[in-house]
């Protein structure tokens, strides 16, 4: 330690304040821990520092970040400190290596020269920091070989990180409501957490039944169901009361993949300091996990998703009846939207905008009331004539109802094949205890019963499900025929709102190509004779049944 004795610190004249209080700053950040870098060890070696150049540091002159990195200067002990510096209540600053007070360059030079300016010595304990050209030069290279030395410890972290994650593990970052990462050295695996799960699965109970993200939000906050934060006794970084859930915390289970098993890392880029670029999904990386959700449940999320941000109010400047797909190009099949301009509003297909070079480029468009008008027209016509569609609906149950006698017939056949191989198993059975066969031909016939005996059974699953989506189908036809006729005496004075409501329940789907035919799908017969003109070429009106 003697050559902290003869080393003249950086500054241009000692302050004049009362006291000879020196003031030391220490500062840890995860990456430091084991690397001789622990609060006390950087206190008690400042302490001596100070002590050898006659300096006093009371308590209340310890500055202390804990966690916090280098990279910043928004540190909350390390602002309190510049304030003394800025009013020269100190008389020097003691550190235990540069890279304490910054590991950027250009930070680092700002802290020294405001000490500078207020005439303050800078003492470190690595090193003498000596007065004249050649002290400020060696210092300044301290801090860029700590910038460098931090530029390589966080790739060599992400290096890590990823071979982690390529190995089939956690790479780090945040566990998901709903499971626990059980880790073991150069391993782990994630489990399912049944009391968090139980929640997750409300959420998207919740949602699909019809209730928003901001009223899910409000249902778990006035139960005071725990969010991930509360479980793991993490502090809150606002001041809100423990149980208190948030619409993006709603939202983000909502749309995490992982929740079907599937966990992706490397999904972002960052391209400056403050901007993150979402990578190519060929770029991610993926681990599989316990699935919570069952994917047709997170698909039909998705789809509601998509659906409520189309028909969003804050997404919509002018009022259009088509929206979230109900128009479609008759060429490419991708959804045509509205396109305002400043004499009329339009429709164009998405590949204005989402073209690939080996889809069609269409570039199609079409004036809003050119195709809004015929077609509400033909379906106005097919709601005001409801024998049309009691006559489609007798027609399909008709035809389903010799479907179902047929499902029925095929259940029974399968009821009886089961029953057969009950008989088959117990045969074989009886053969070997009469040691008419040995126990590998036992099991090789017991083998393939049991194959057997899972053909028919996902069968008669597949037929069982055919029958009940029927009766589905036929309470929505009735309900489709009670909203026609509740709908038909105010045709002509519904609004756009109420229109594209009628579209909607009618699960009604516009094709439109220039020169073709209109055609349109949906859950009611539509007089296929109707036809319009659009522009100066008359259109006919196709329909087909949605199935």
């Amino acid at each position: 330690m003697s050559n902290h004795r003869t080393a003249q610190p950086i500054t241009t004249q000692s302050s004049s304040c009362a006291a000879r209080y020196g003031a030391i700053y220490a500062r840890v950040s995860t990456e430091d821990q084991g690397k001789g870098y622990s609060i006390p060890t950087q206190i008690d070696a400042c302490q001596r520092l100070a002590q050898q150049h006659g300096y006093d540091v009371p308590p209340s002159h310890i500055f202390i970040d804990e966690g916090i990195s280098g990279t910043t200067l928004d540190r909350p002990a390390l602002r309190r400190m510049r304030a003394l510096i800025a009013t020269q209540a100190i008389a020097a600053v003691i550190v235990l290596d540069p890279d304490r007070l910054s590991r950027k360059m250009g930070k680092l030079l700002v802290l020294t020269d405001e000490l500078q300016a207020a005439g303050i010595p800078l003492l470190c304990v690595s090193h003498p920091v000596e007065a004249g050209p050649e002290g400020v030069l060696f210092f300044q290279m301290r801090g860029v070989i700590a910038e460098y030395e931090r530029e390589k410890t966080l790739e060599r972290t992400k290096r890590g990180k990823l071979g982690r994650v390529a190995s089939g593990y956690h790479g780090g970052g945040g566990i998901p409501i709903g499971y626990r990462y059980i880790s073991e050295p150069h391993k782990g695996w994630f489990e399912i957490d049944e009391e968090e799960a139980a929640v997750v699965r409300r959420i998207f109970a919740m949602y699909l039944d019809g209730m928003n993200m901001r009223g899910i939000a409000f249902q778990l906050t006035t139960e005071r169901i725990p969010t991930k934060v509360d479980r793991q006794g993490s502090p809150r970084r606002k001041k809100t009361a423990a149980g208190t859930w948030s619409t993006s915390a709603v939202h983000k289970i909502l749309s995490s993949e992982a929740y079907v098993g599937h966990m992706h890392y490397n999904k972002f880029q960052h391209i400056s300091k403050t901007r993150m670029r979402k990578r190519d999904r060929a770029e991610w990386l993926t681990i599989a996990i316990p699935a919570i959700i069952a994917q047709v449940d997170f698909d039909a999320v998705q789809h509601k998703r998509a659906r409520n941000k189309a028909l969003s109010l804050r997404n919509r400047q002018h009022e259009y009846l088509f929206l979230g797909g109900r128009l479609r190009c008759g060429r490419c099949g991708l959804s045509m939207f509205g396109s305002p301009n400043k004499r009329m509003l339009h429709y164009r297909c998405s590949t204005a905008y989402r073209h690939h070079p080996d889809e069609p480029f269409c570039r199609g468009g079409v004036r809003a009331p050119d195709i809004e008008g015929p077609v509400w027209q033909a379906i106005a016509r097919a709601l005001s004539d409801p024998t049309i569609i009691t006559a489609e609906l007798d027609r399909q149950a008709q035809f389903e109802a010799h479907g179902q006698g047929e499902r029925a017939k095929e259940s029974q056949a399968i009821e009886k094949a089961l029953t057969s191989l009950e008989r088959e198993a117990q045969r074989w059975d009886e053969a070997y205890a009469q040691a008419v066969i040995d126990i590998v031909e036992l099991k090789a016939k017991k083998l393939d019963i049991t194959d057997r005996r899972q053909r028919l059974l996902t069968q008669q699953e597949a037929v069982e499900t055919a029958m009940t989506a029927v009766k589905q189908d036929h309470a929505k036809r009735q309900d489709i025929l009670t909203y026609c006729l509740r709908v038909k005496e105010r045709l002509h004075t519904l609004d756009m709102p109420h229109k594209r409501e009628a579209l909607e329940a009618l699960d009604i789907r516009v094709f439109w190509a220039p020169g073709e035919p209109i055609r349109i799908t949906g859950s009611i017969p539509i007089d296929v004779t109707a036809s319009t003109a659009i522009g100066h070429s008359a259109y006919s009106i196709a329909f087909t049944l949605t199935a």
